[in-house]
């Protein structure tokens, strides 16, 4: 019984972890000290129960210091979990101090590969100001075979190279009026940071600059139309094959942001690519031999649209519970290469499989399947097969 408790308790302690990383998004932290903190309150409590059982101390004391240790550590465990699924943070790399018409710049920390930028007014100040950044990029360009298709090593990794350059950003206007906590997006991606220019404006003040998640959900745009984007990932899910199309689902390595720009490693979240049939190679994706593929897509990356009315379904949120943070539906233009590719290791004859134990059991559903089919007449064997695996 007491323990039936205490798993009831530590349910409901994950659910108040959910419900606070709702309410209260912007408590400081990010997942990993969360996770480390489940981690302390989990050993914190395996260890009280188990001197309480070796030692025979009271039952009014060590177990209940353990029972707490349990619930804050499932607390911050649900906390994580929400904010790592839902969010995208940013993080600070420095601060712009302003004085007069001059700023120094104070490095906190400087980004590890070619970074999106946004300034985060903390001040406020009468009339407009003008300035620039100075830096350097260092841009991650594709290394591509003769068919315009990106290499991958034999280790398994995508081949690029390294260009480093000199940057300077467009003119950035922080009006005067603006209230304090506005955020301002920087159009270039820099690695580093040199100086600030003031072009114009003669103000005090202080400005916080914000390395851009690489979050896959912080490159999808809502509306159509948009330039295509090129995605380098390996389809990490059981193909779902339509007669009439089939859905993959592939967590993204890397992406190409804007077209012909350098590419960003991506750091979360999955999209959800739709393939029409029309496509060229549409039957080597549409089967579950092509789960673990390496592939290479270029097209629209947008997101699912929110409710319709309040309270109504969310199919933005909805995929989002399934980390997935964007979608595609590539679209070959007759004549045209195709826009999405299995990409073969080089040295290998074939594409890279997924982990061996998921690949055995879905080629054992898929030879179930076929067996119940070919014994049994349609519509008993569709429904024995839905009952017996899904």
């Amino acid at each position: 019984m007491k323990w039936t408790l205490n798993i009831i308790w530590a349910c409901y302690a994950y659910v108040l972890g959910l419900v606070l990383a709702m309410g209260f998004p912007d408590w400081p932290g990010t997942p990993p000290w969360w996770y480390a903190a489940t981690a302390l309150g989990m050993a914190a409590a395996a260890l009280l129960w188990a001197g309480s059982a070796r030692s025979k101390l009271t039952r009014r004391g060590v177990p209940g210091a353990a029972s707490v240790s349990l619930i804050l550590g499932m607390i911050a465990f649900g906390y994580g979990r929400y904010t790592a699924a839902n969010t995208v943070p940013d993080r600070q790399i420095g601060t712009i101090t302003l004085a007069a018409n001059e700023a120094a710049y104070r490095v906190d920390r400087q980004p590890v590969e070619a970074s999106r930028l946004r300034l985060v007014k903390r001040a406020e100040w009468p009339g407009d100001l003008q300035l620039r950044l100075h830096g350097e990029l260092d841009a991650r360009l594709p290394v591509r075979d003769e068919a315009g298709i990106h290499r991958f090593s034999e280790d398994h990794r995508w081949l690029f190279t390294q260009a480093r350059m000199p940057l300077i950003s467009n003119v950035i206007t922080i009006p005067g009026d603006d209230p304090i906590g506005t955020a301002y997006r920087v159009d270039q991606p820099f690695s580093r940071i040199t100086d600030v220019e003031v072009v114009a404006g003669q103000v005090n003040g202080q400005i916080d600059v914000y390395r851009i998640s690489n979050h896959i959900g912080s490159f999808v745009r809502p509306r159509r139309g948009q330039s295509d984007v090129t995605v380098l990932g390996r389809i990490t899910h059981d193909p779902r094959v339509y007669d009439f199309q089939t859905v993959l689902l592939v967590t993204p390595e890397f992406v190409q942001y804007p077209a012909g720009g350098p590419f960003f490693r991506v750091e979360g979240g999955d999209i959800q690519v739709t393939v029409n049939p029309q496509l060229t190679g549409y039957a080597e994706l549409a089967r579950t031999a092509a789960y673990g593929a390496d592939v290479q897509i270029t097209g629209e990356l947008t997101v699912a649209g929110g409710p319709a009315n309040p309270g109504g379904f969310d199919a933005r949120q909805f995929m989002r519970n399934y980390n997935v943070y964007g979608l595609m539906r590539p679209f070959q233009p007759r004549g045209a290469p195709p826009p999405l590719v299995q990409v073969v290791p080089e040295g290998a004859s074939a594409p890279r499989t997924g982990h061996g134990l998921v690949a055995f059991s879905l080629e054992l559903r898929d030879r179930i399947l076929l067996l119940f089919k070919q014994t049994m007449p349609y519509p008993q064997s569709a429904f024995l097969g839905g009952v017996t695996l899904g």
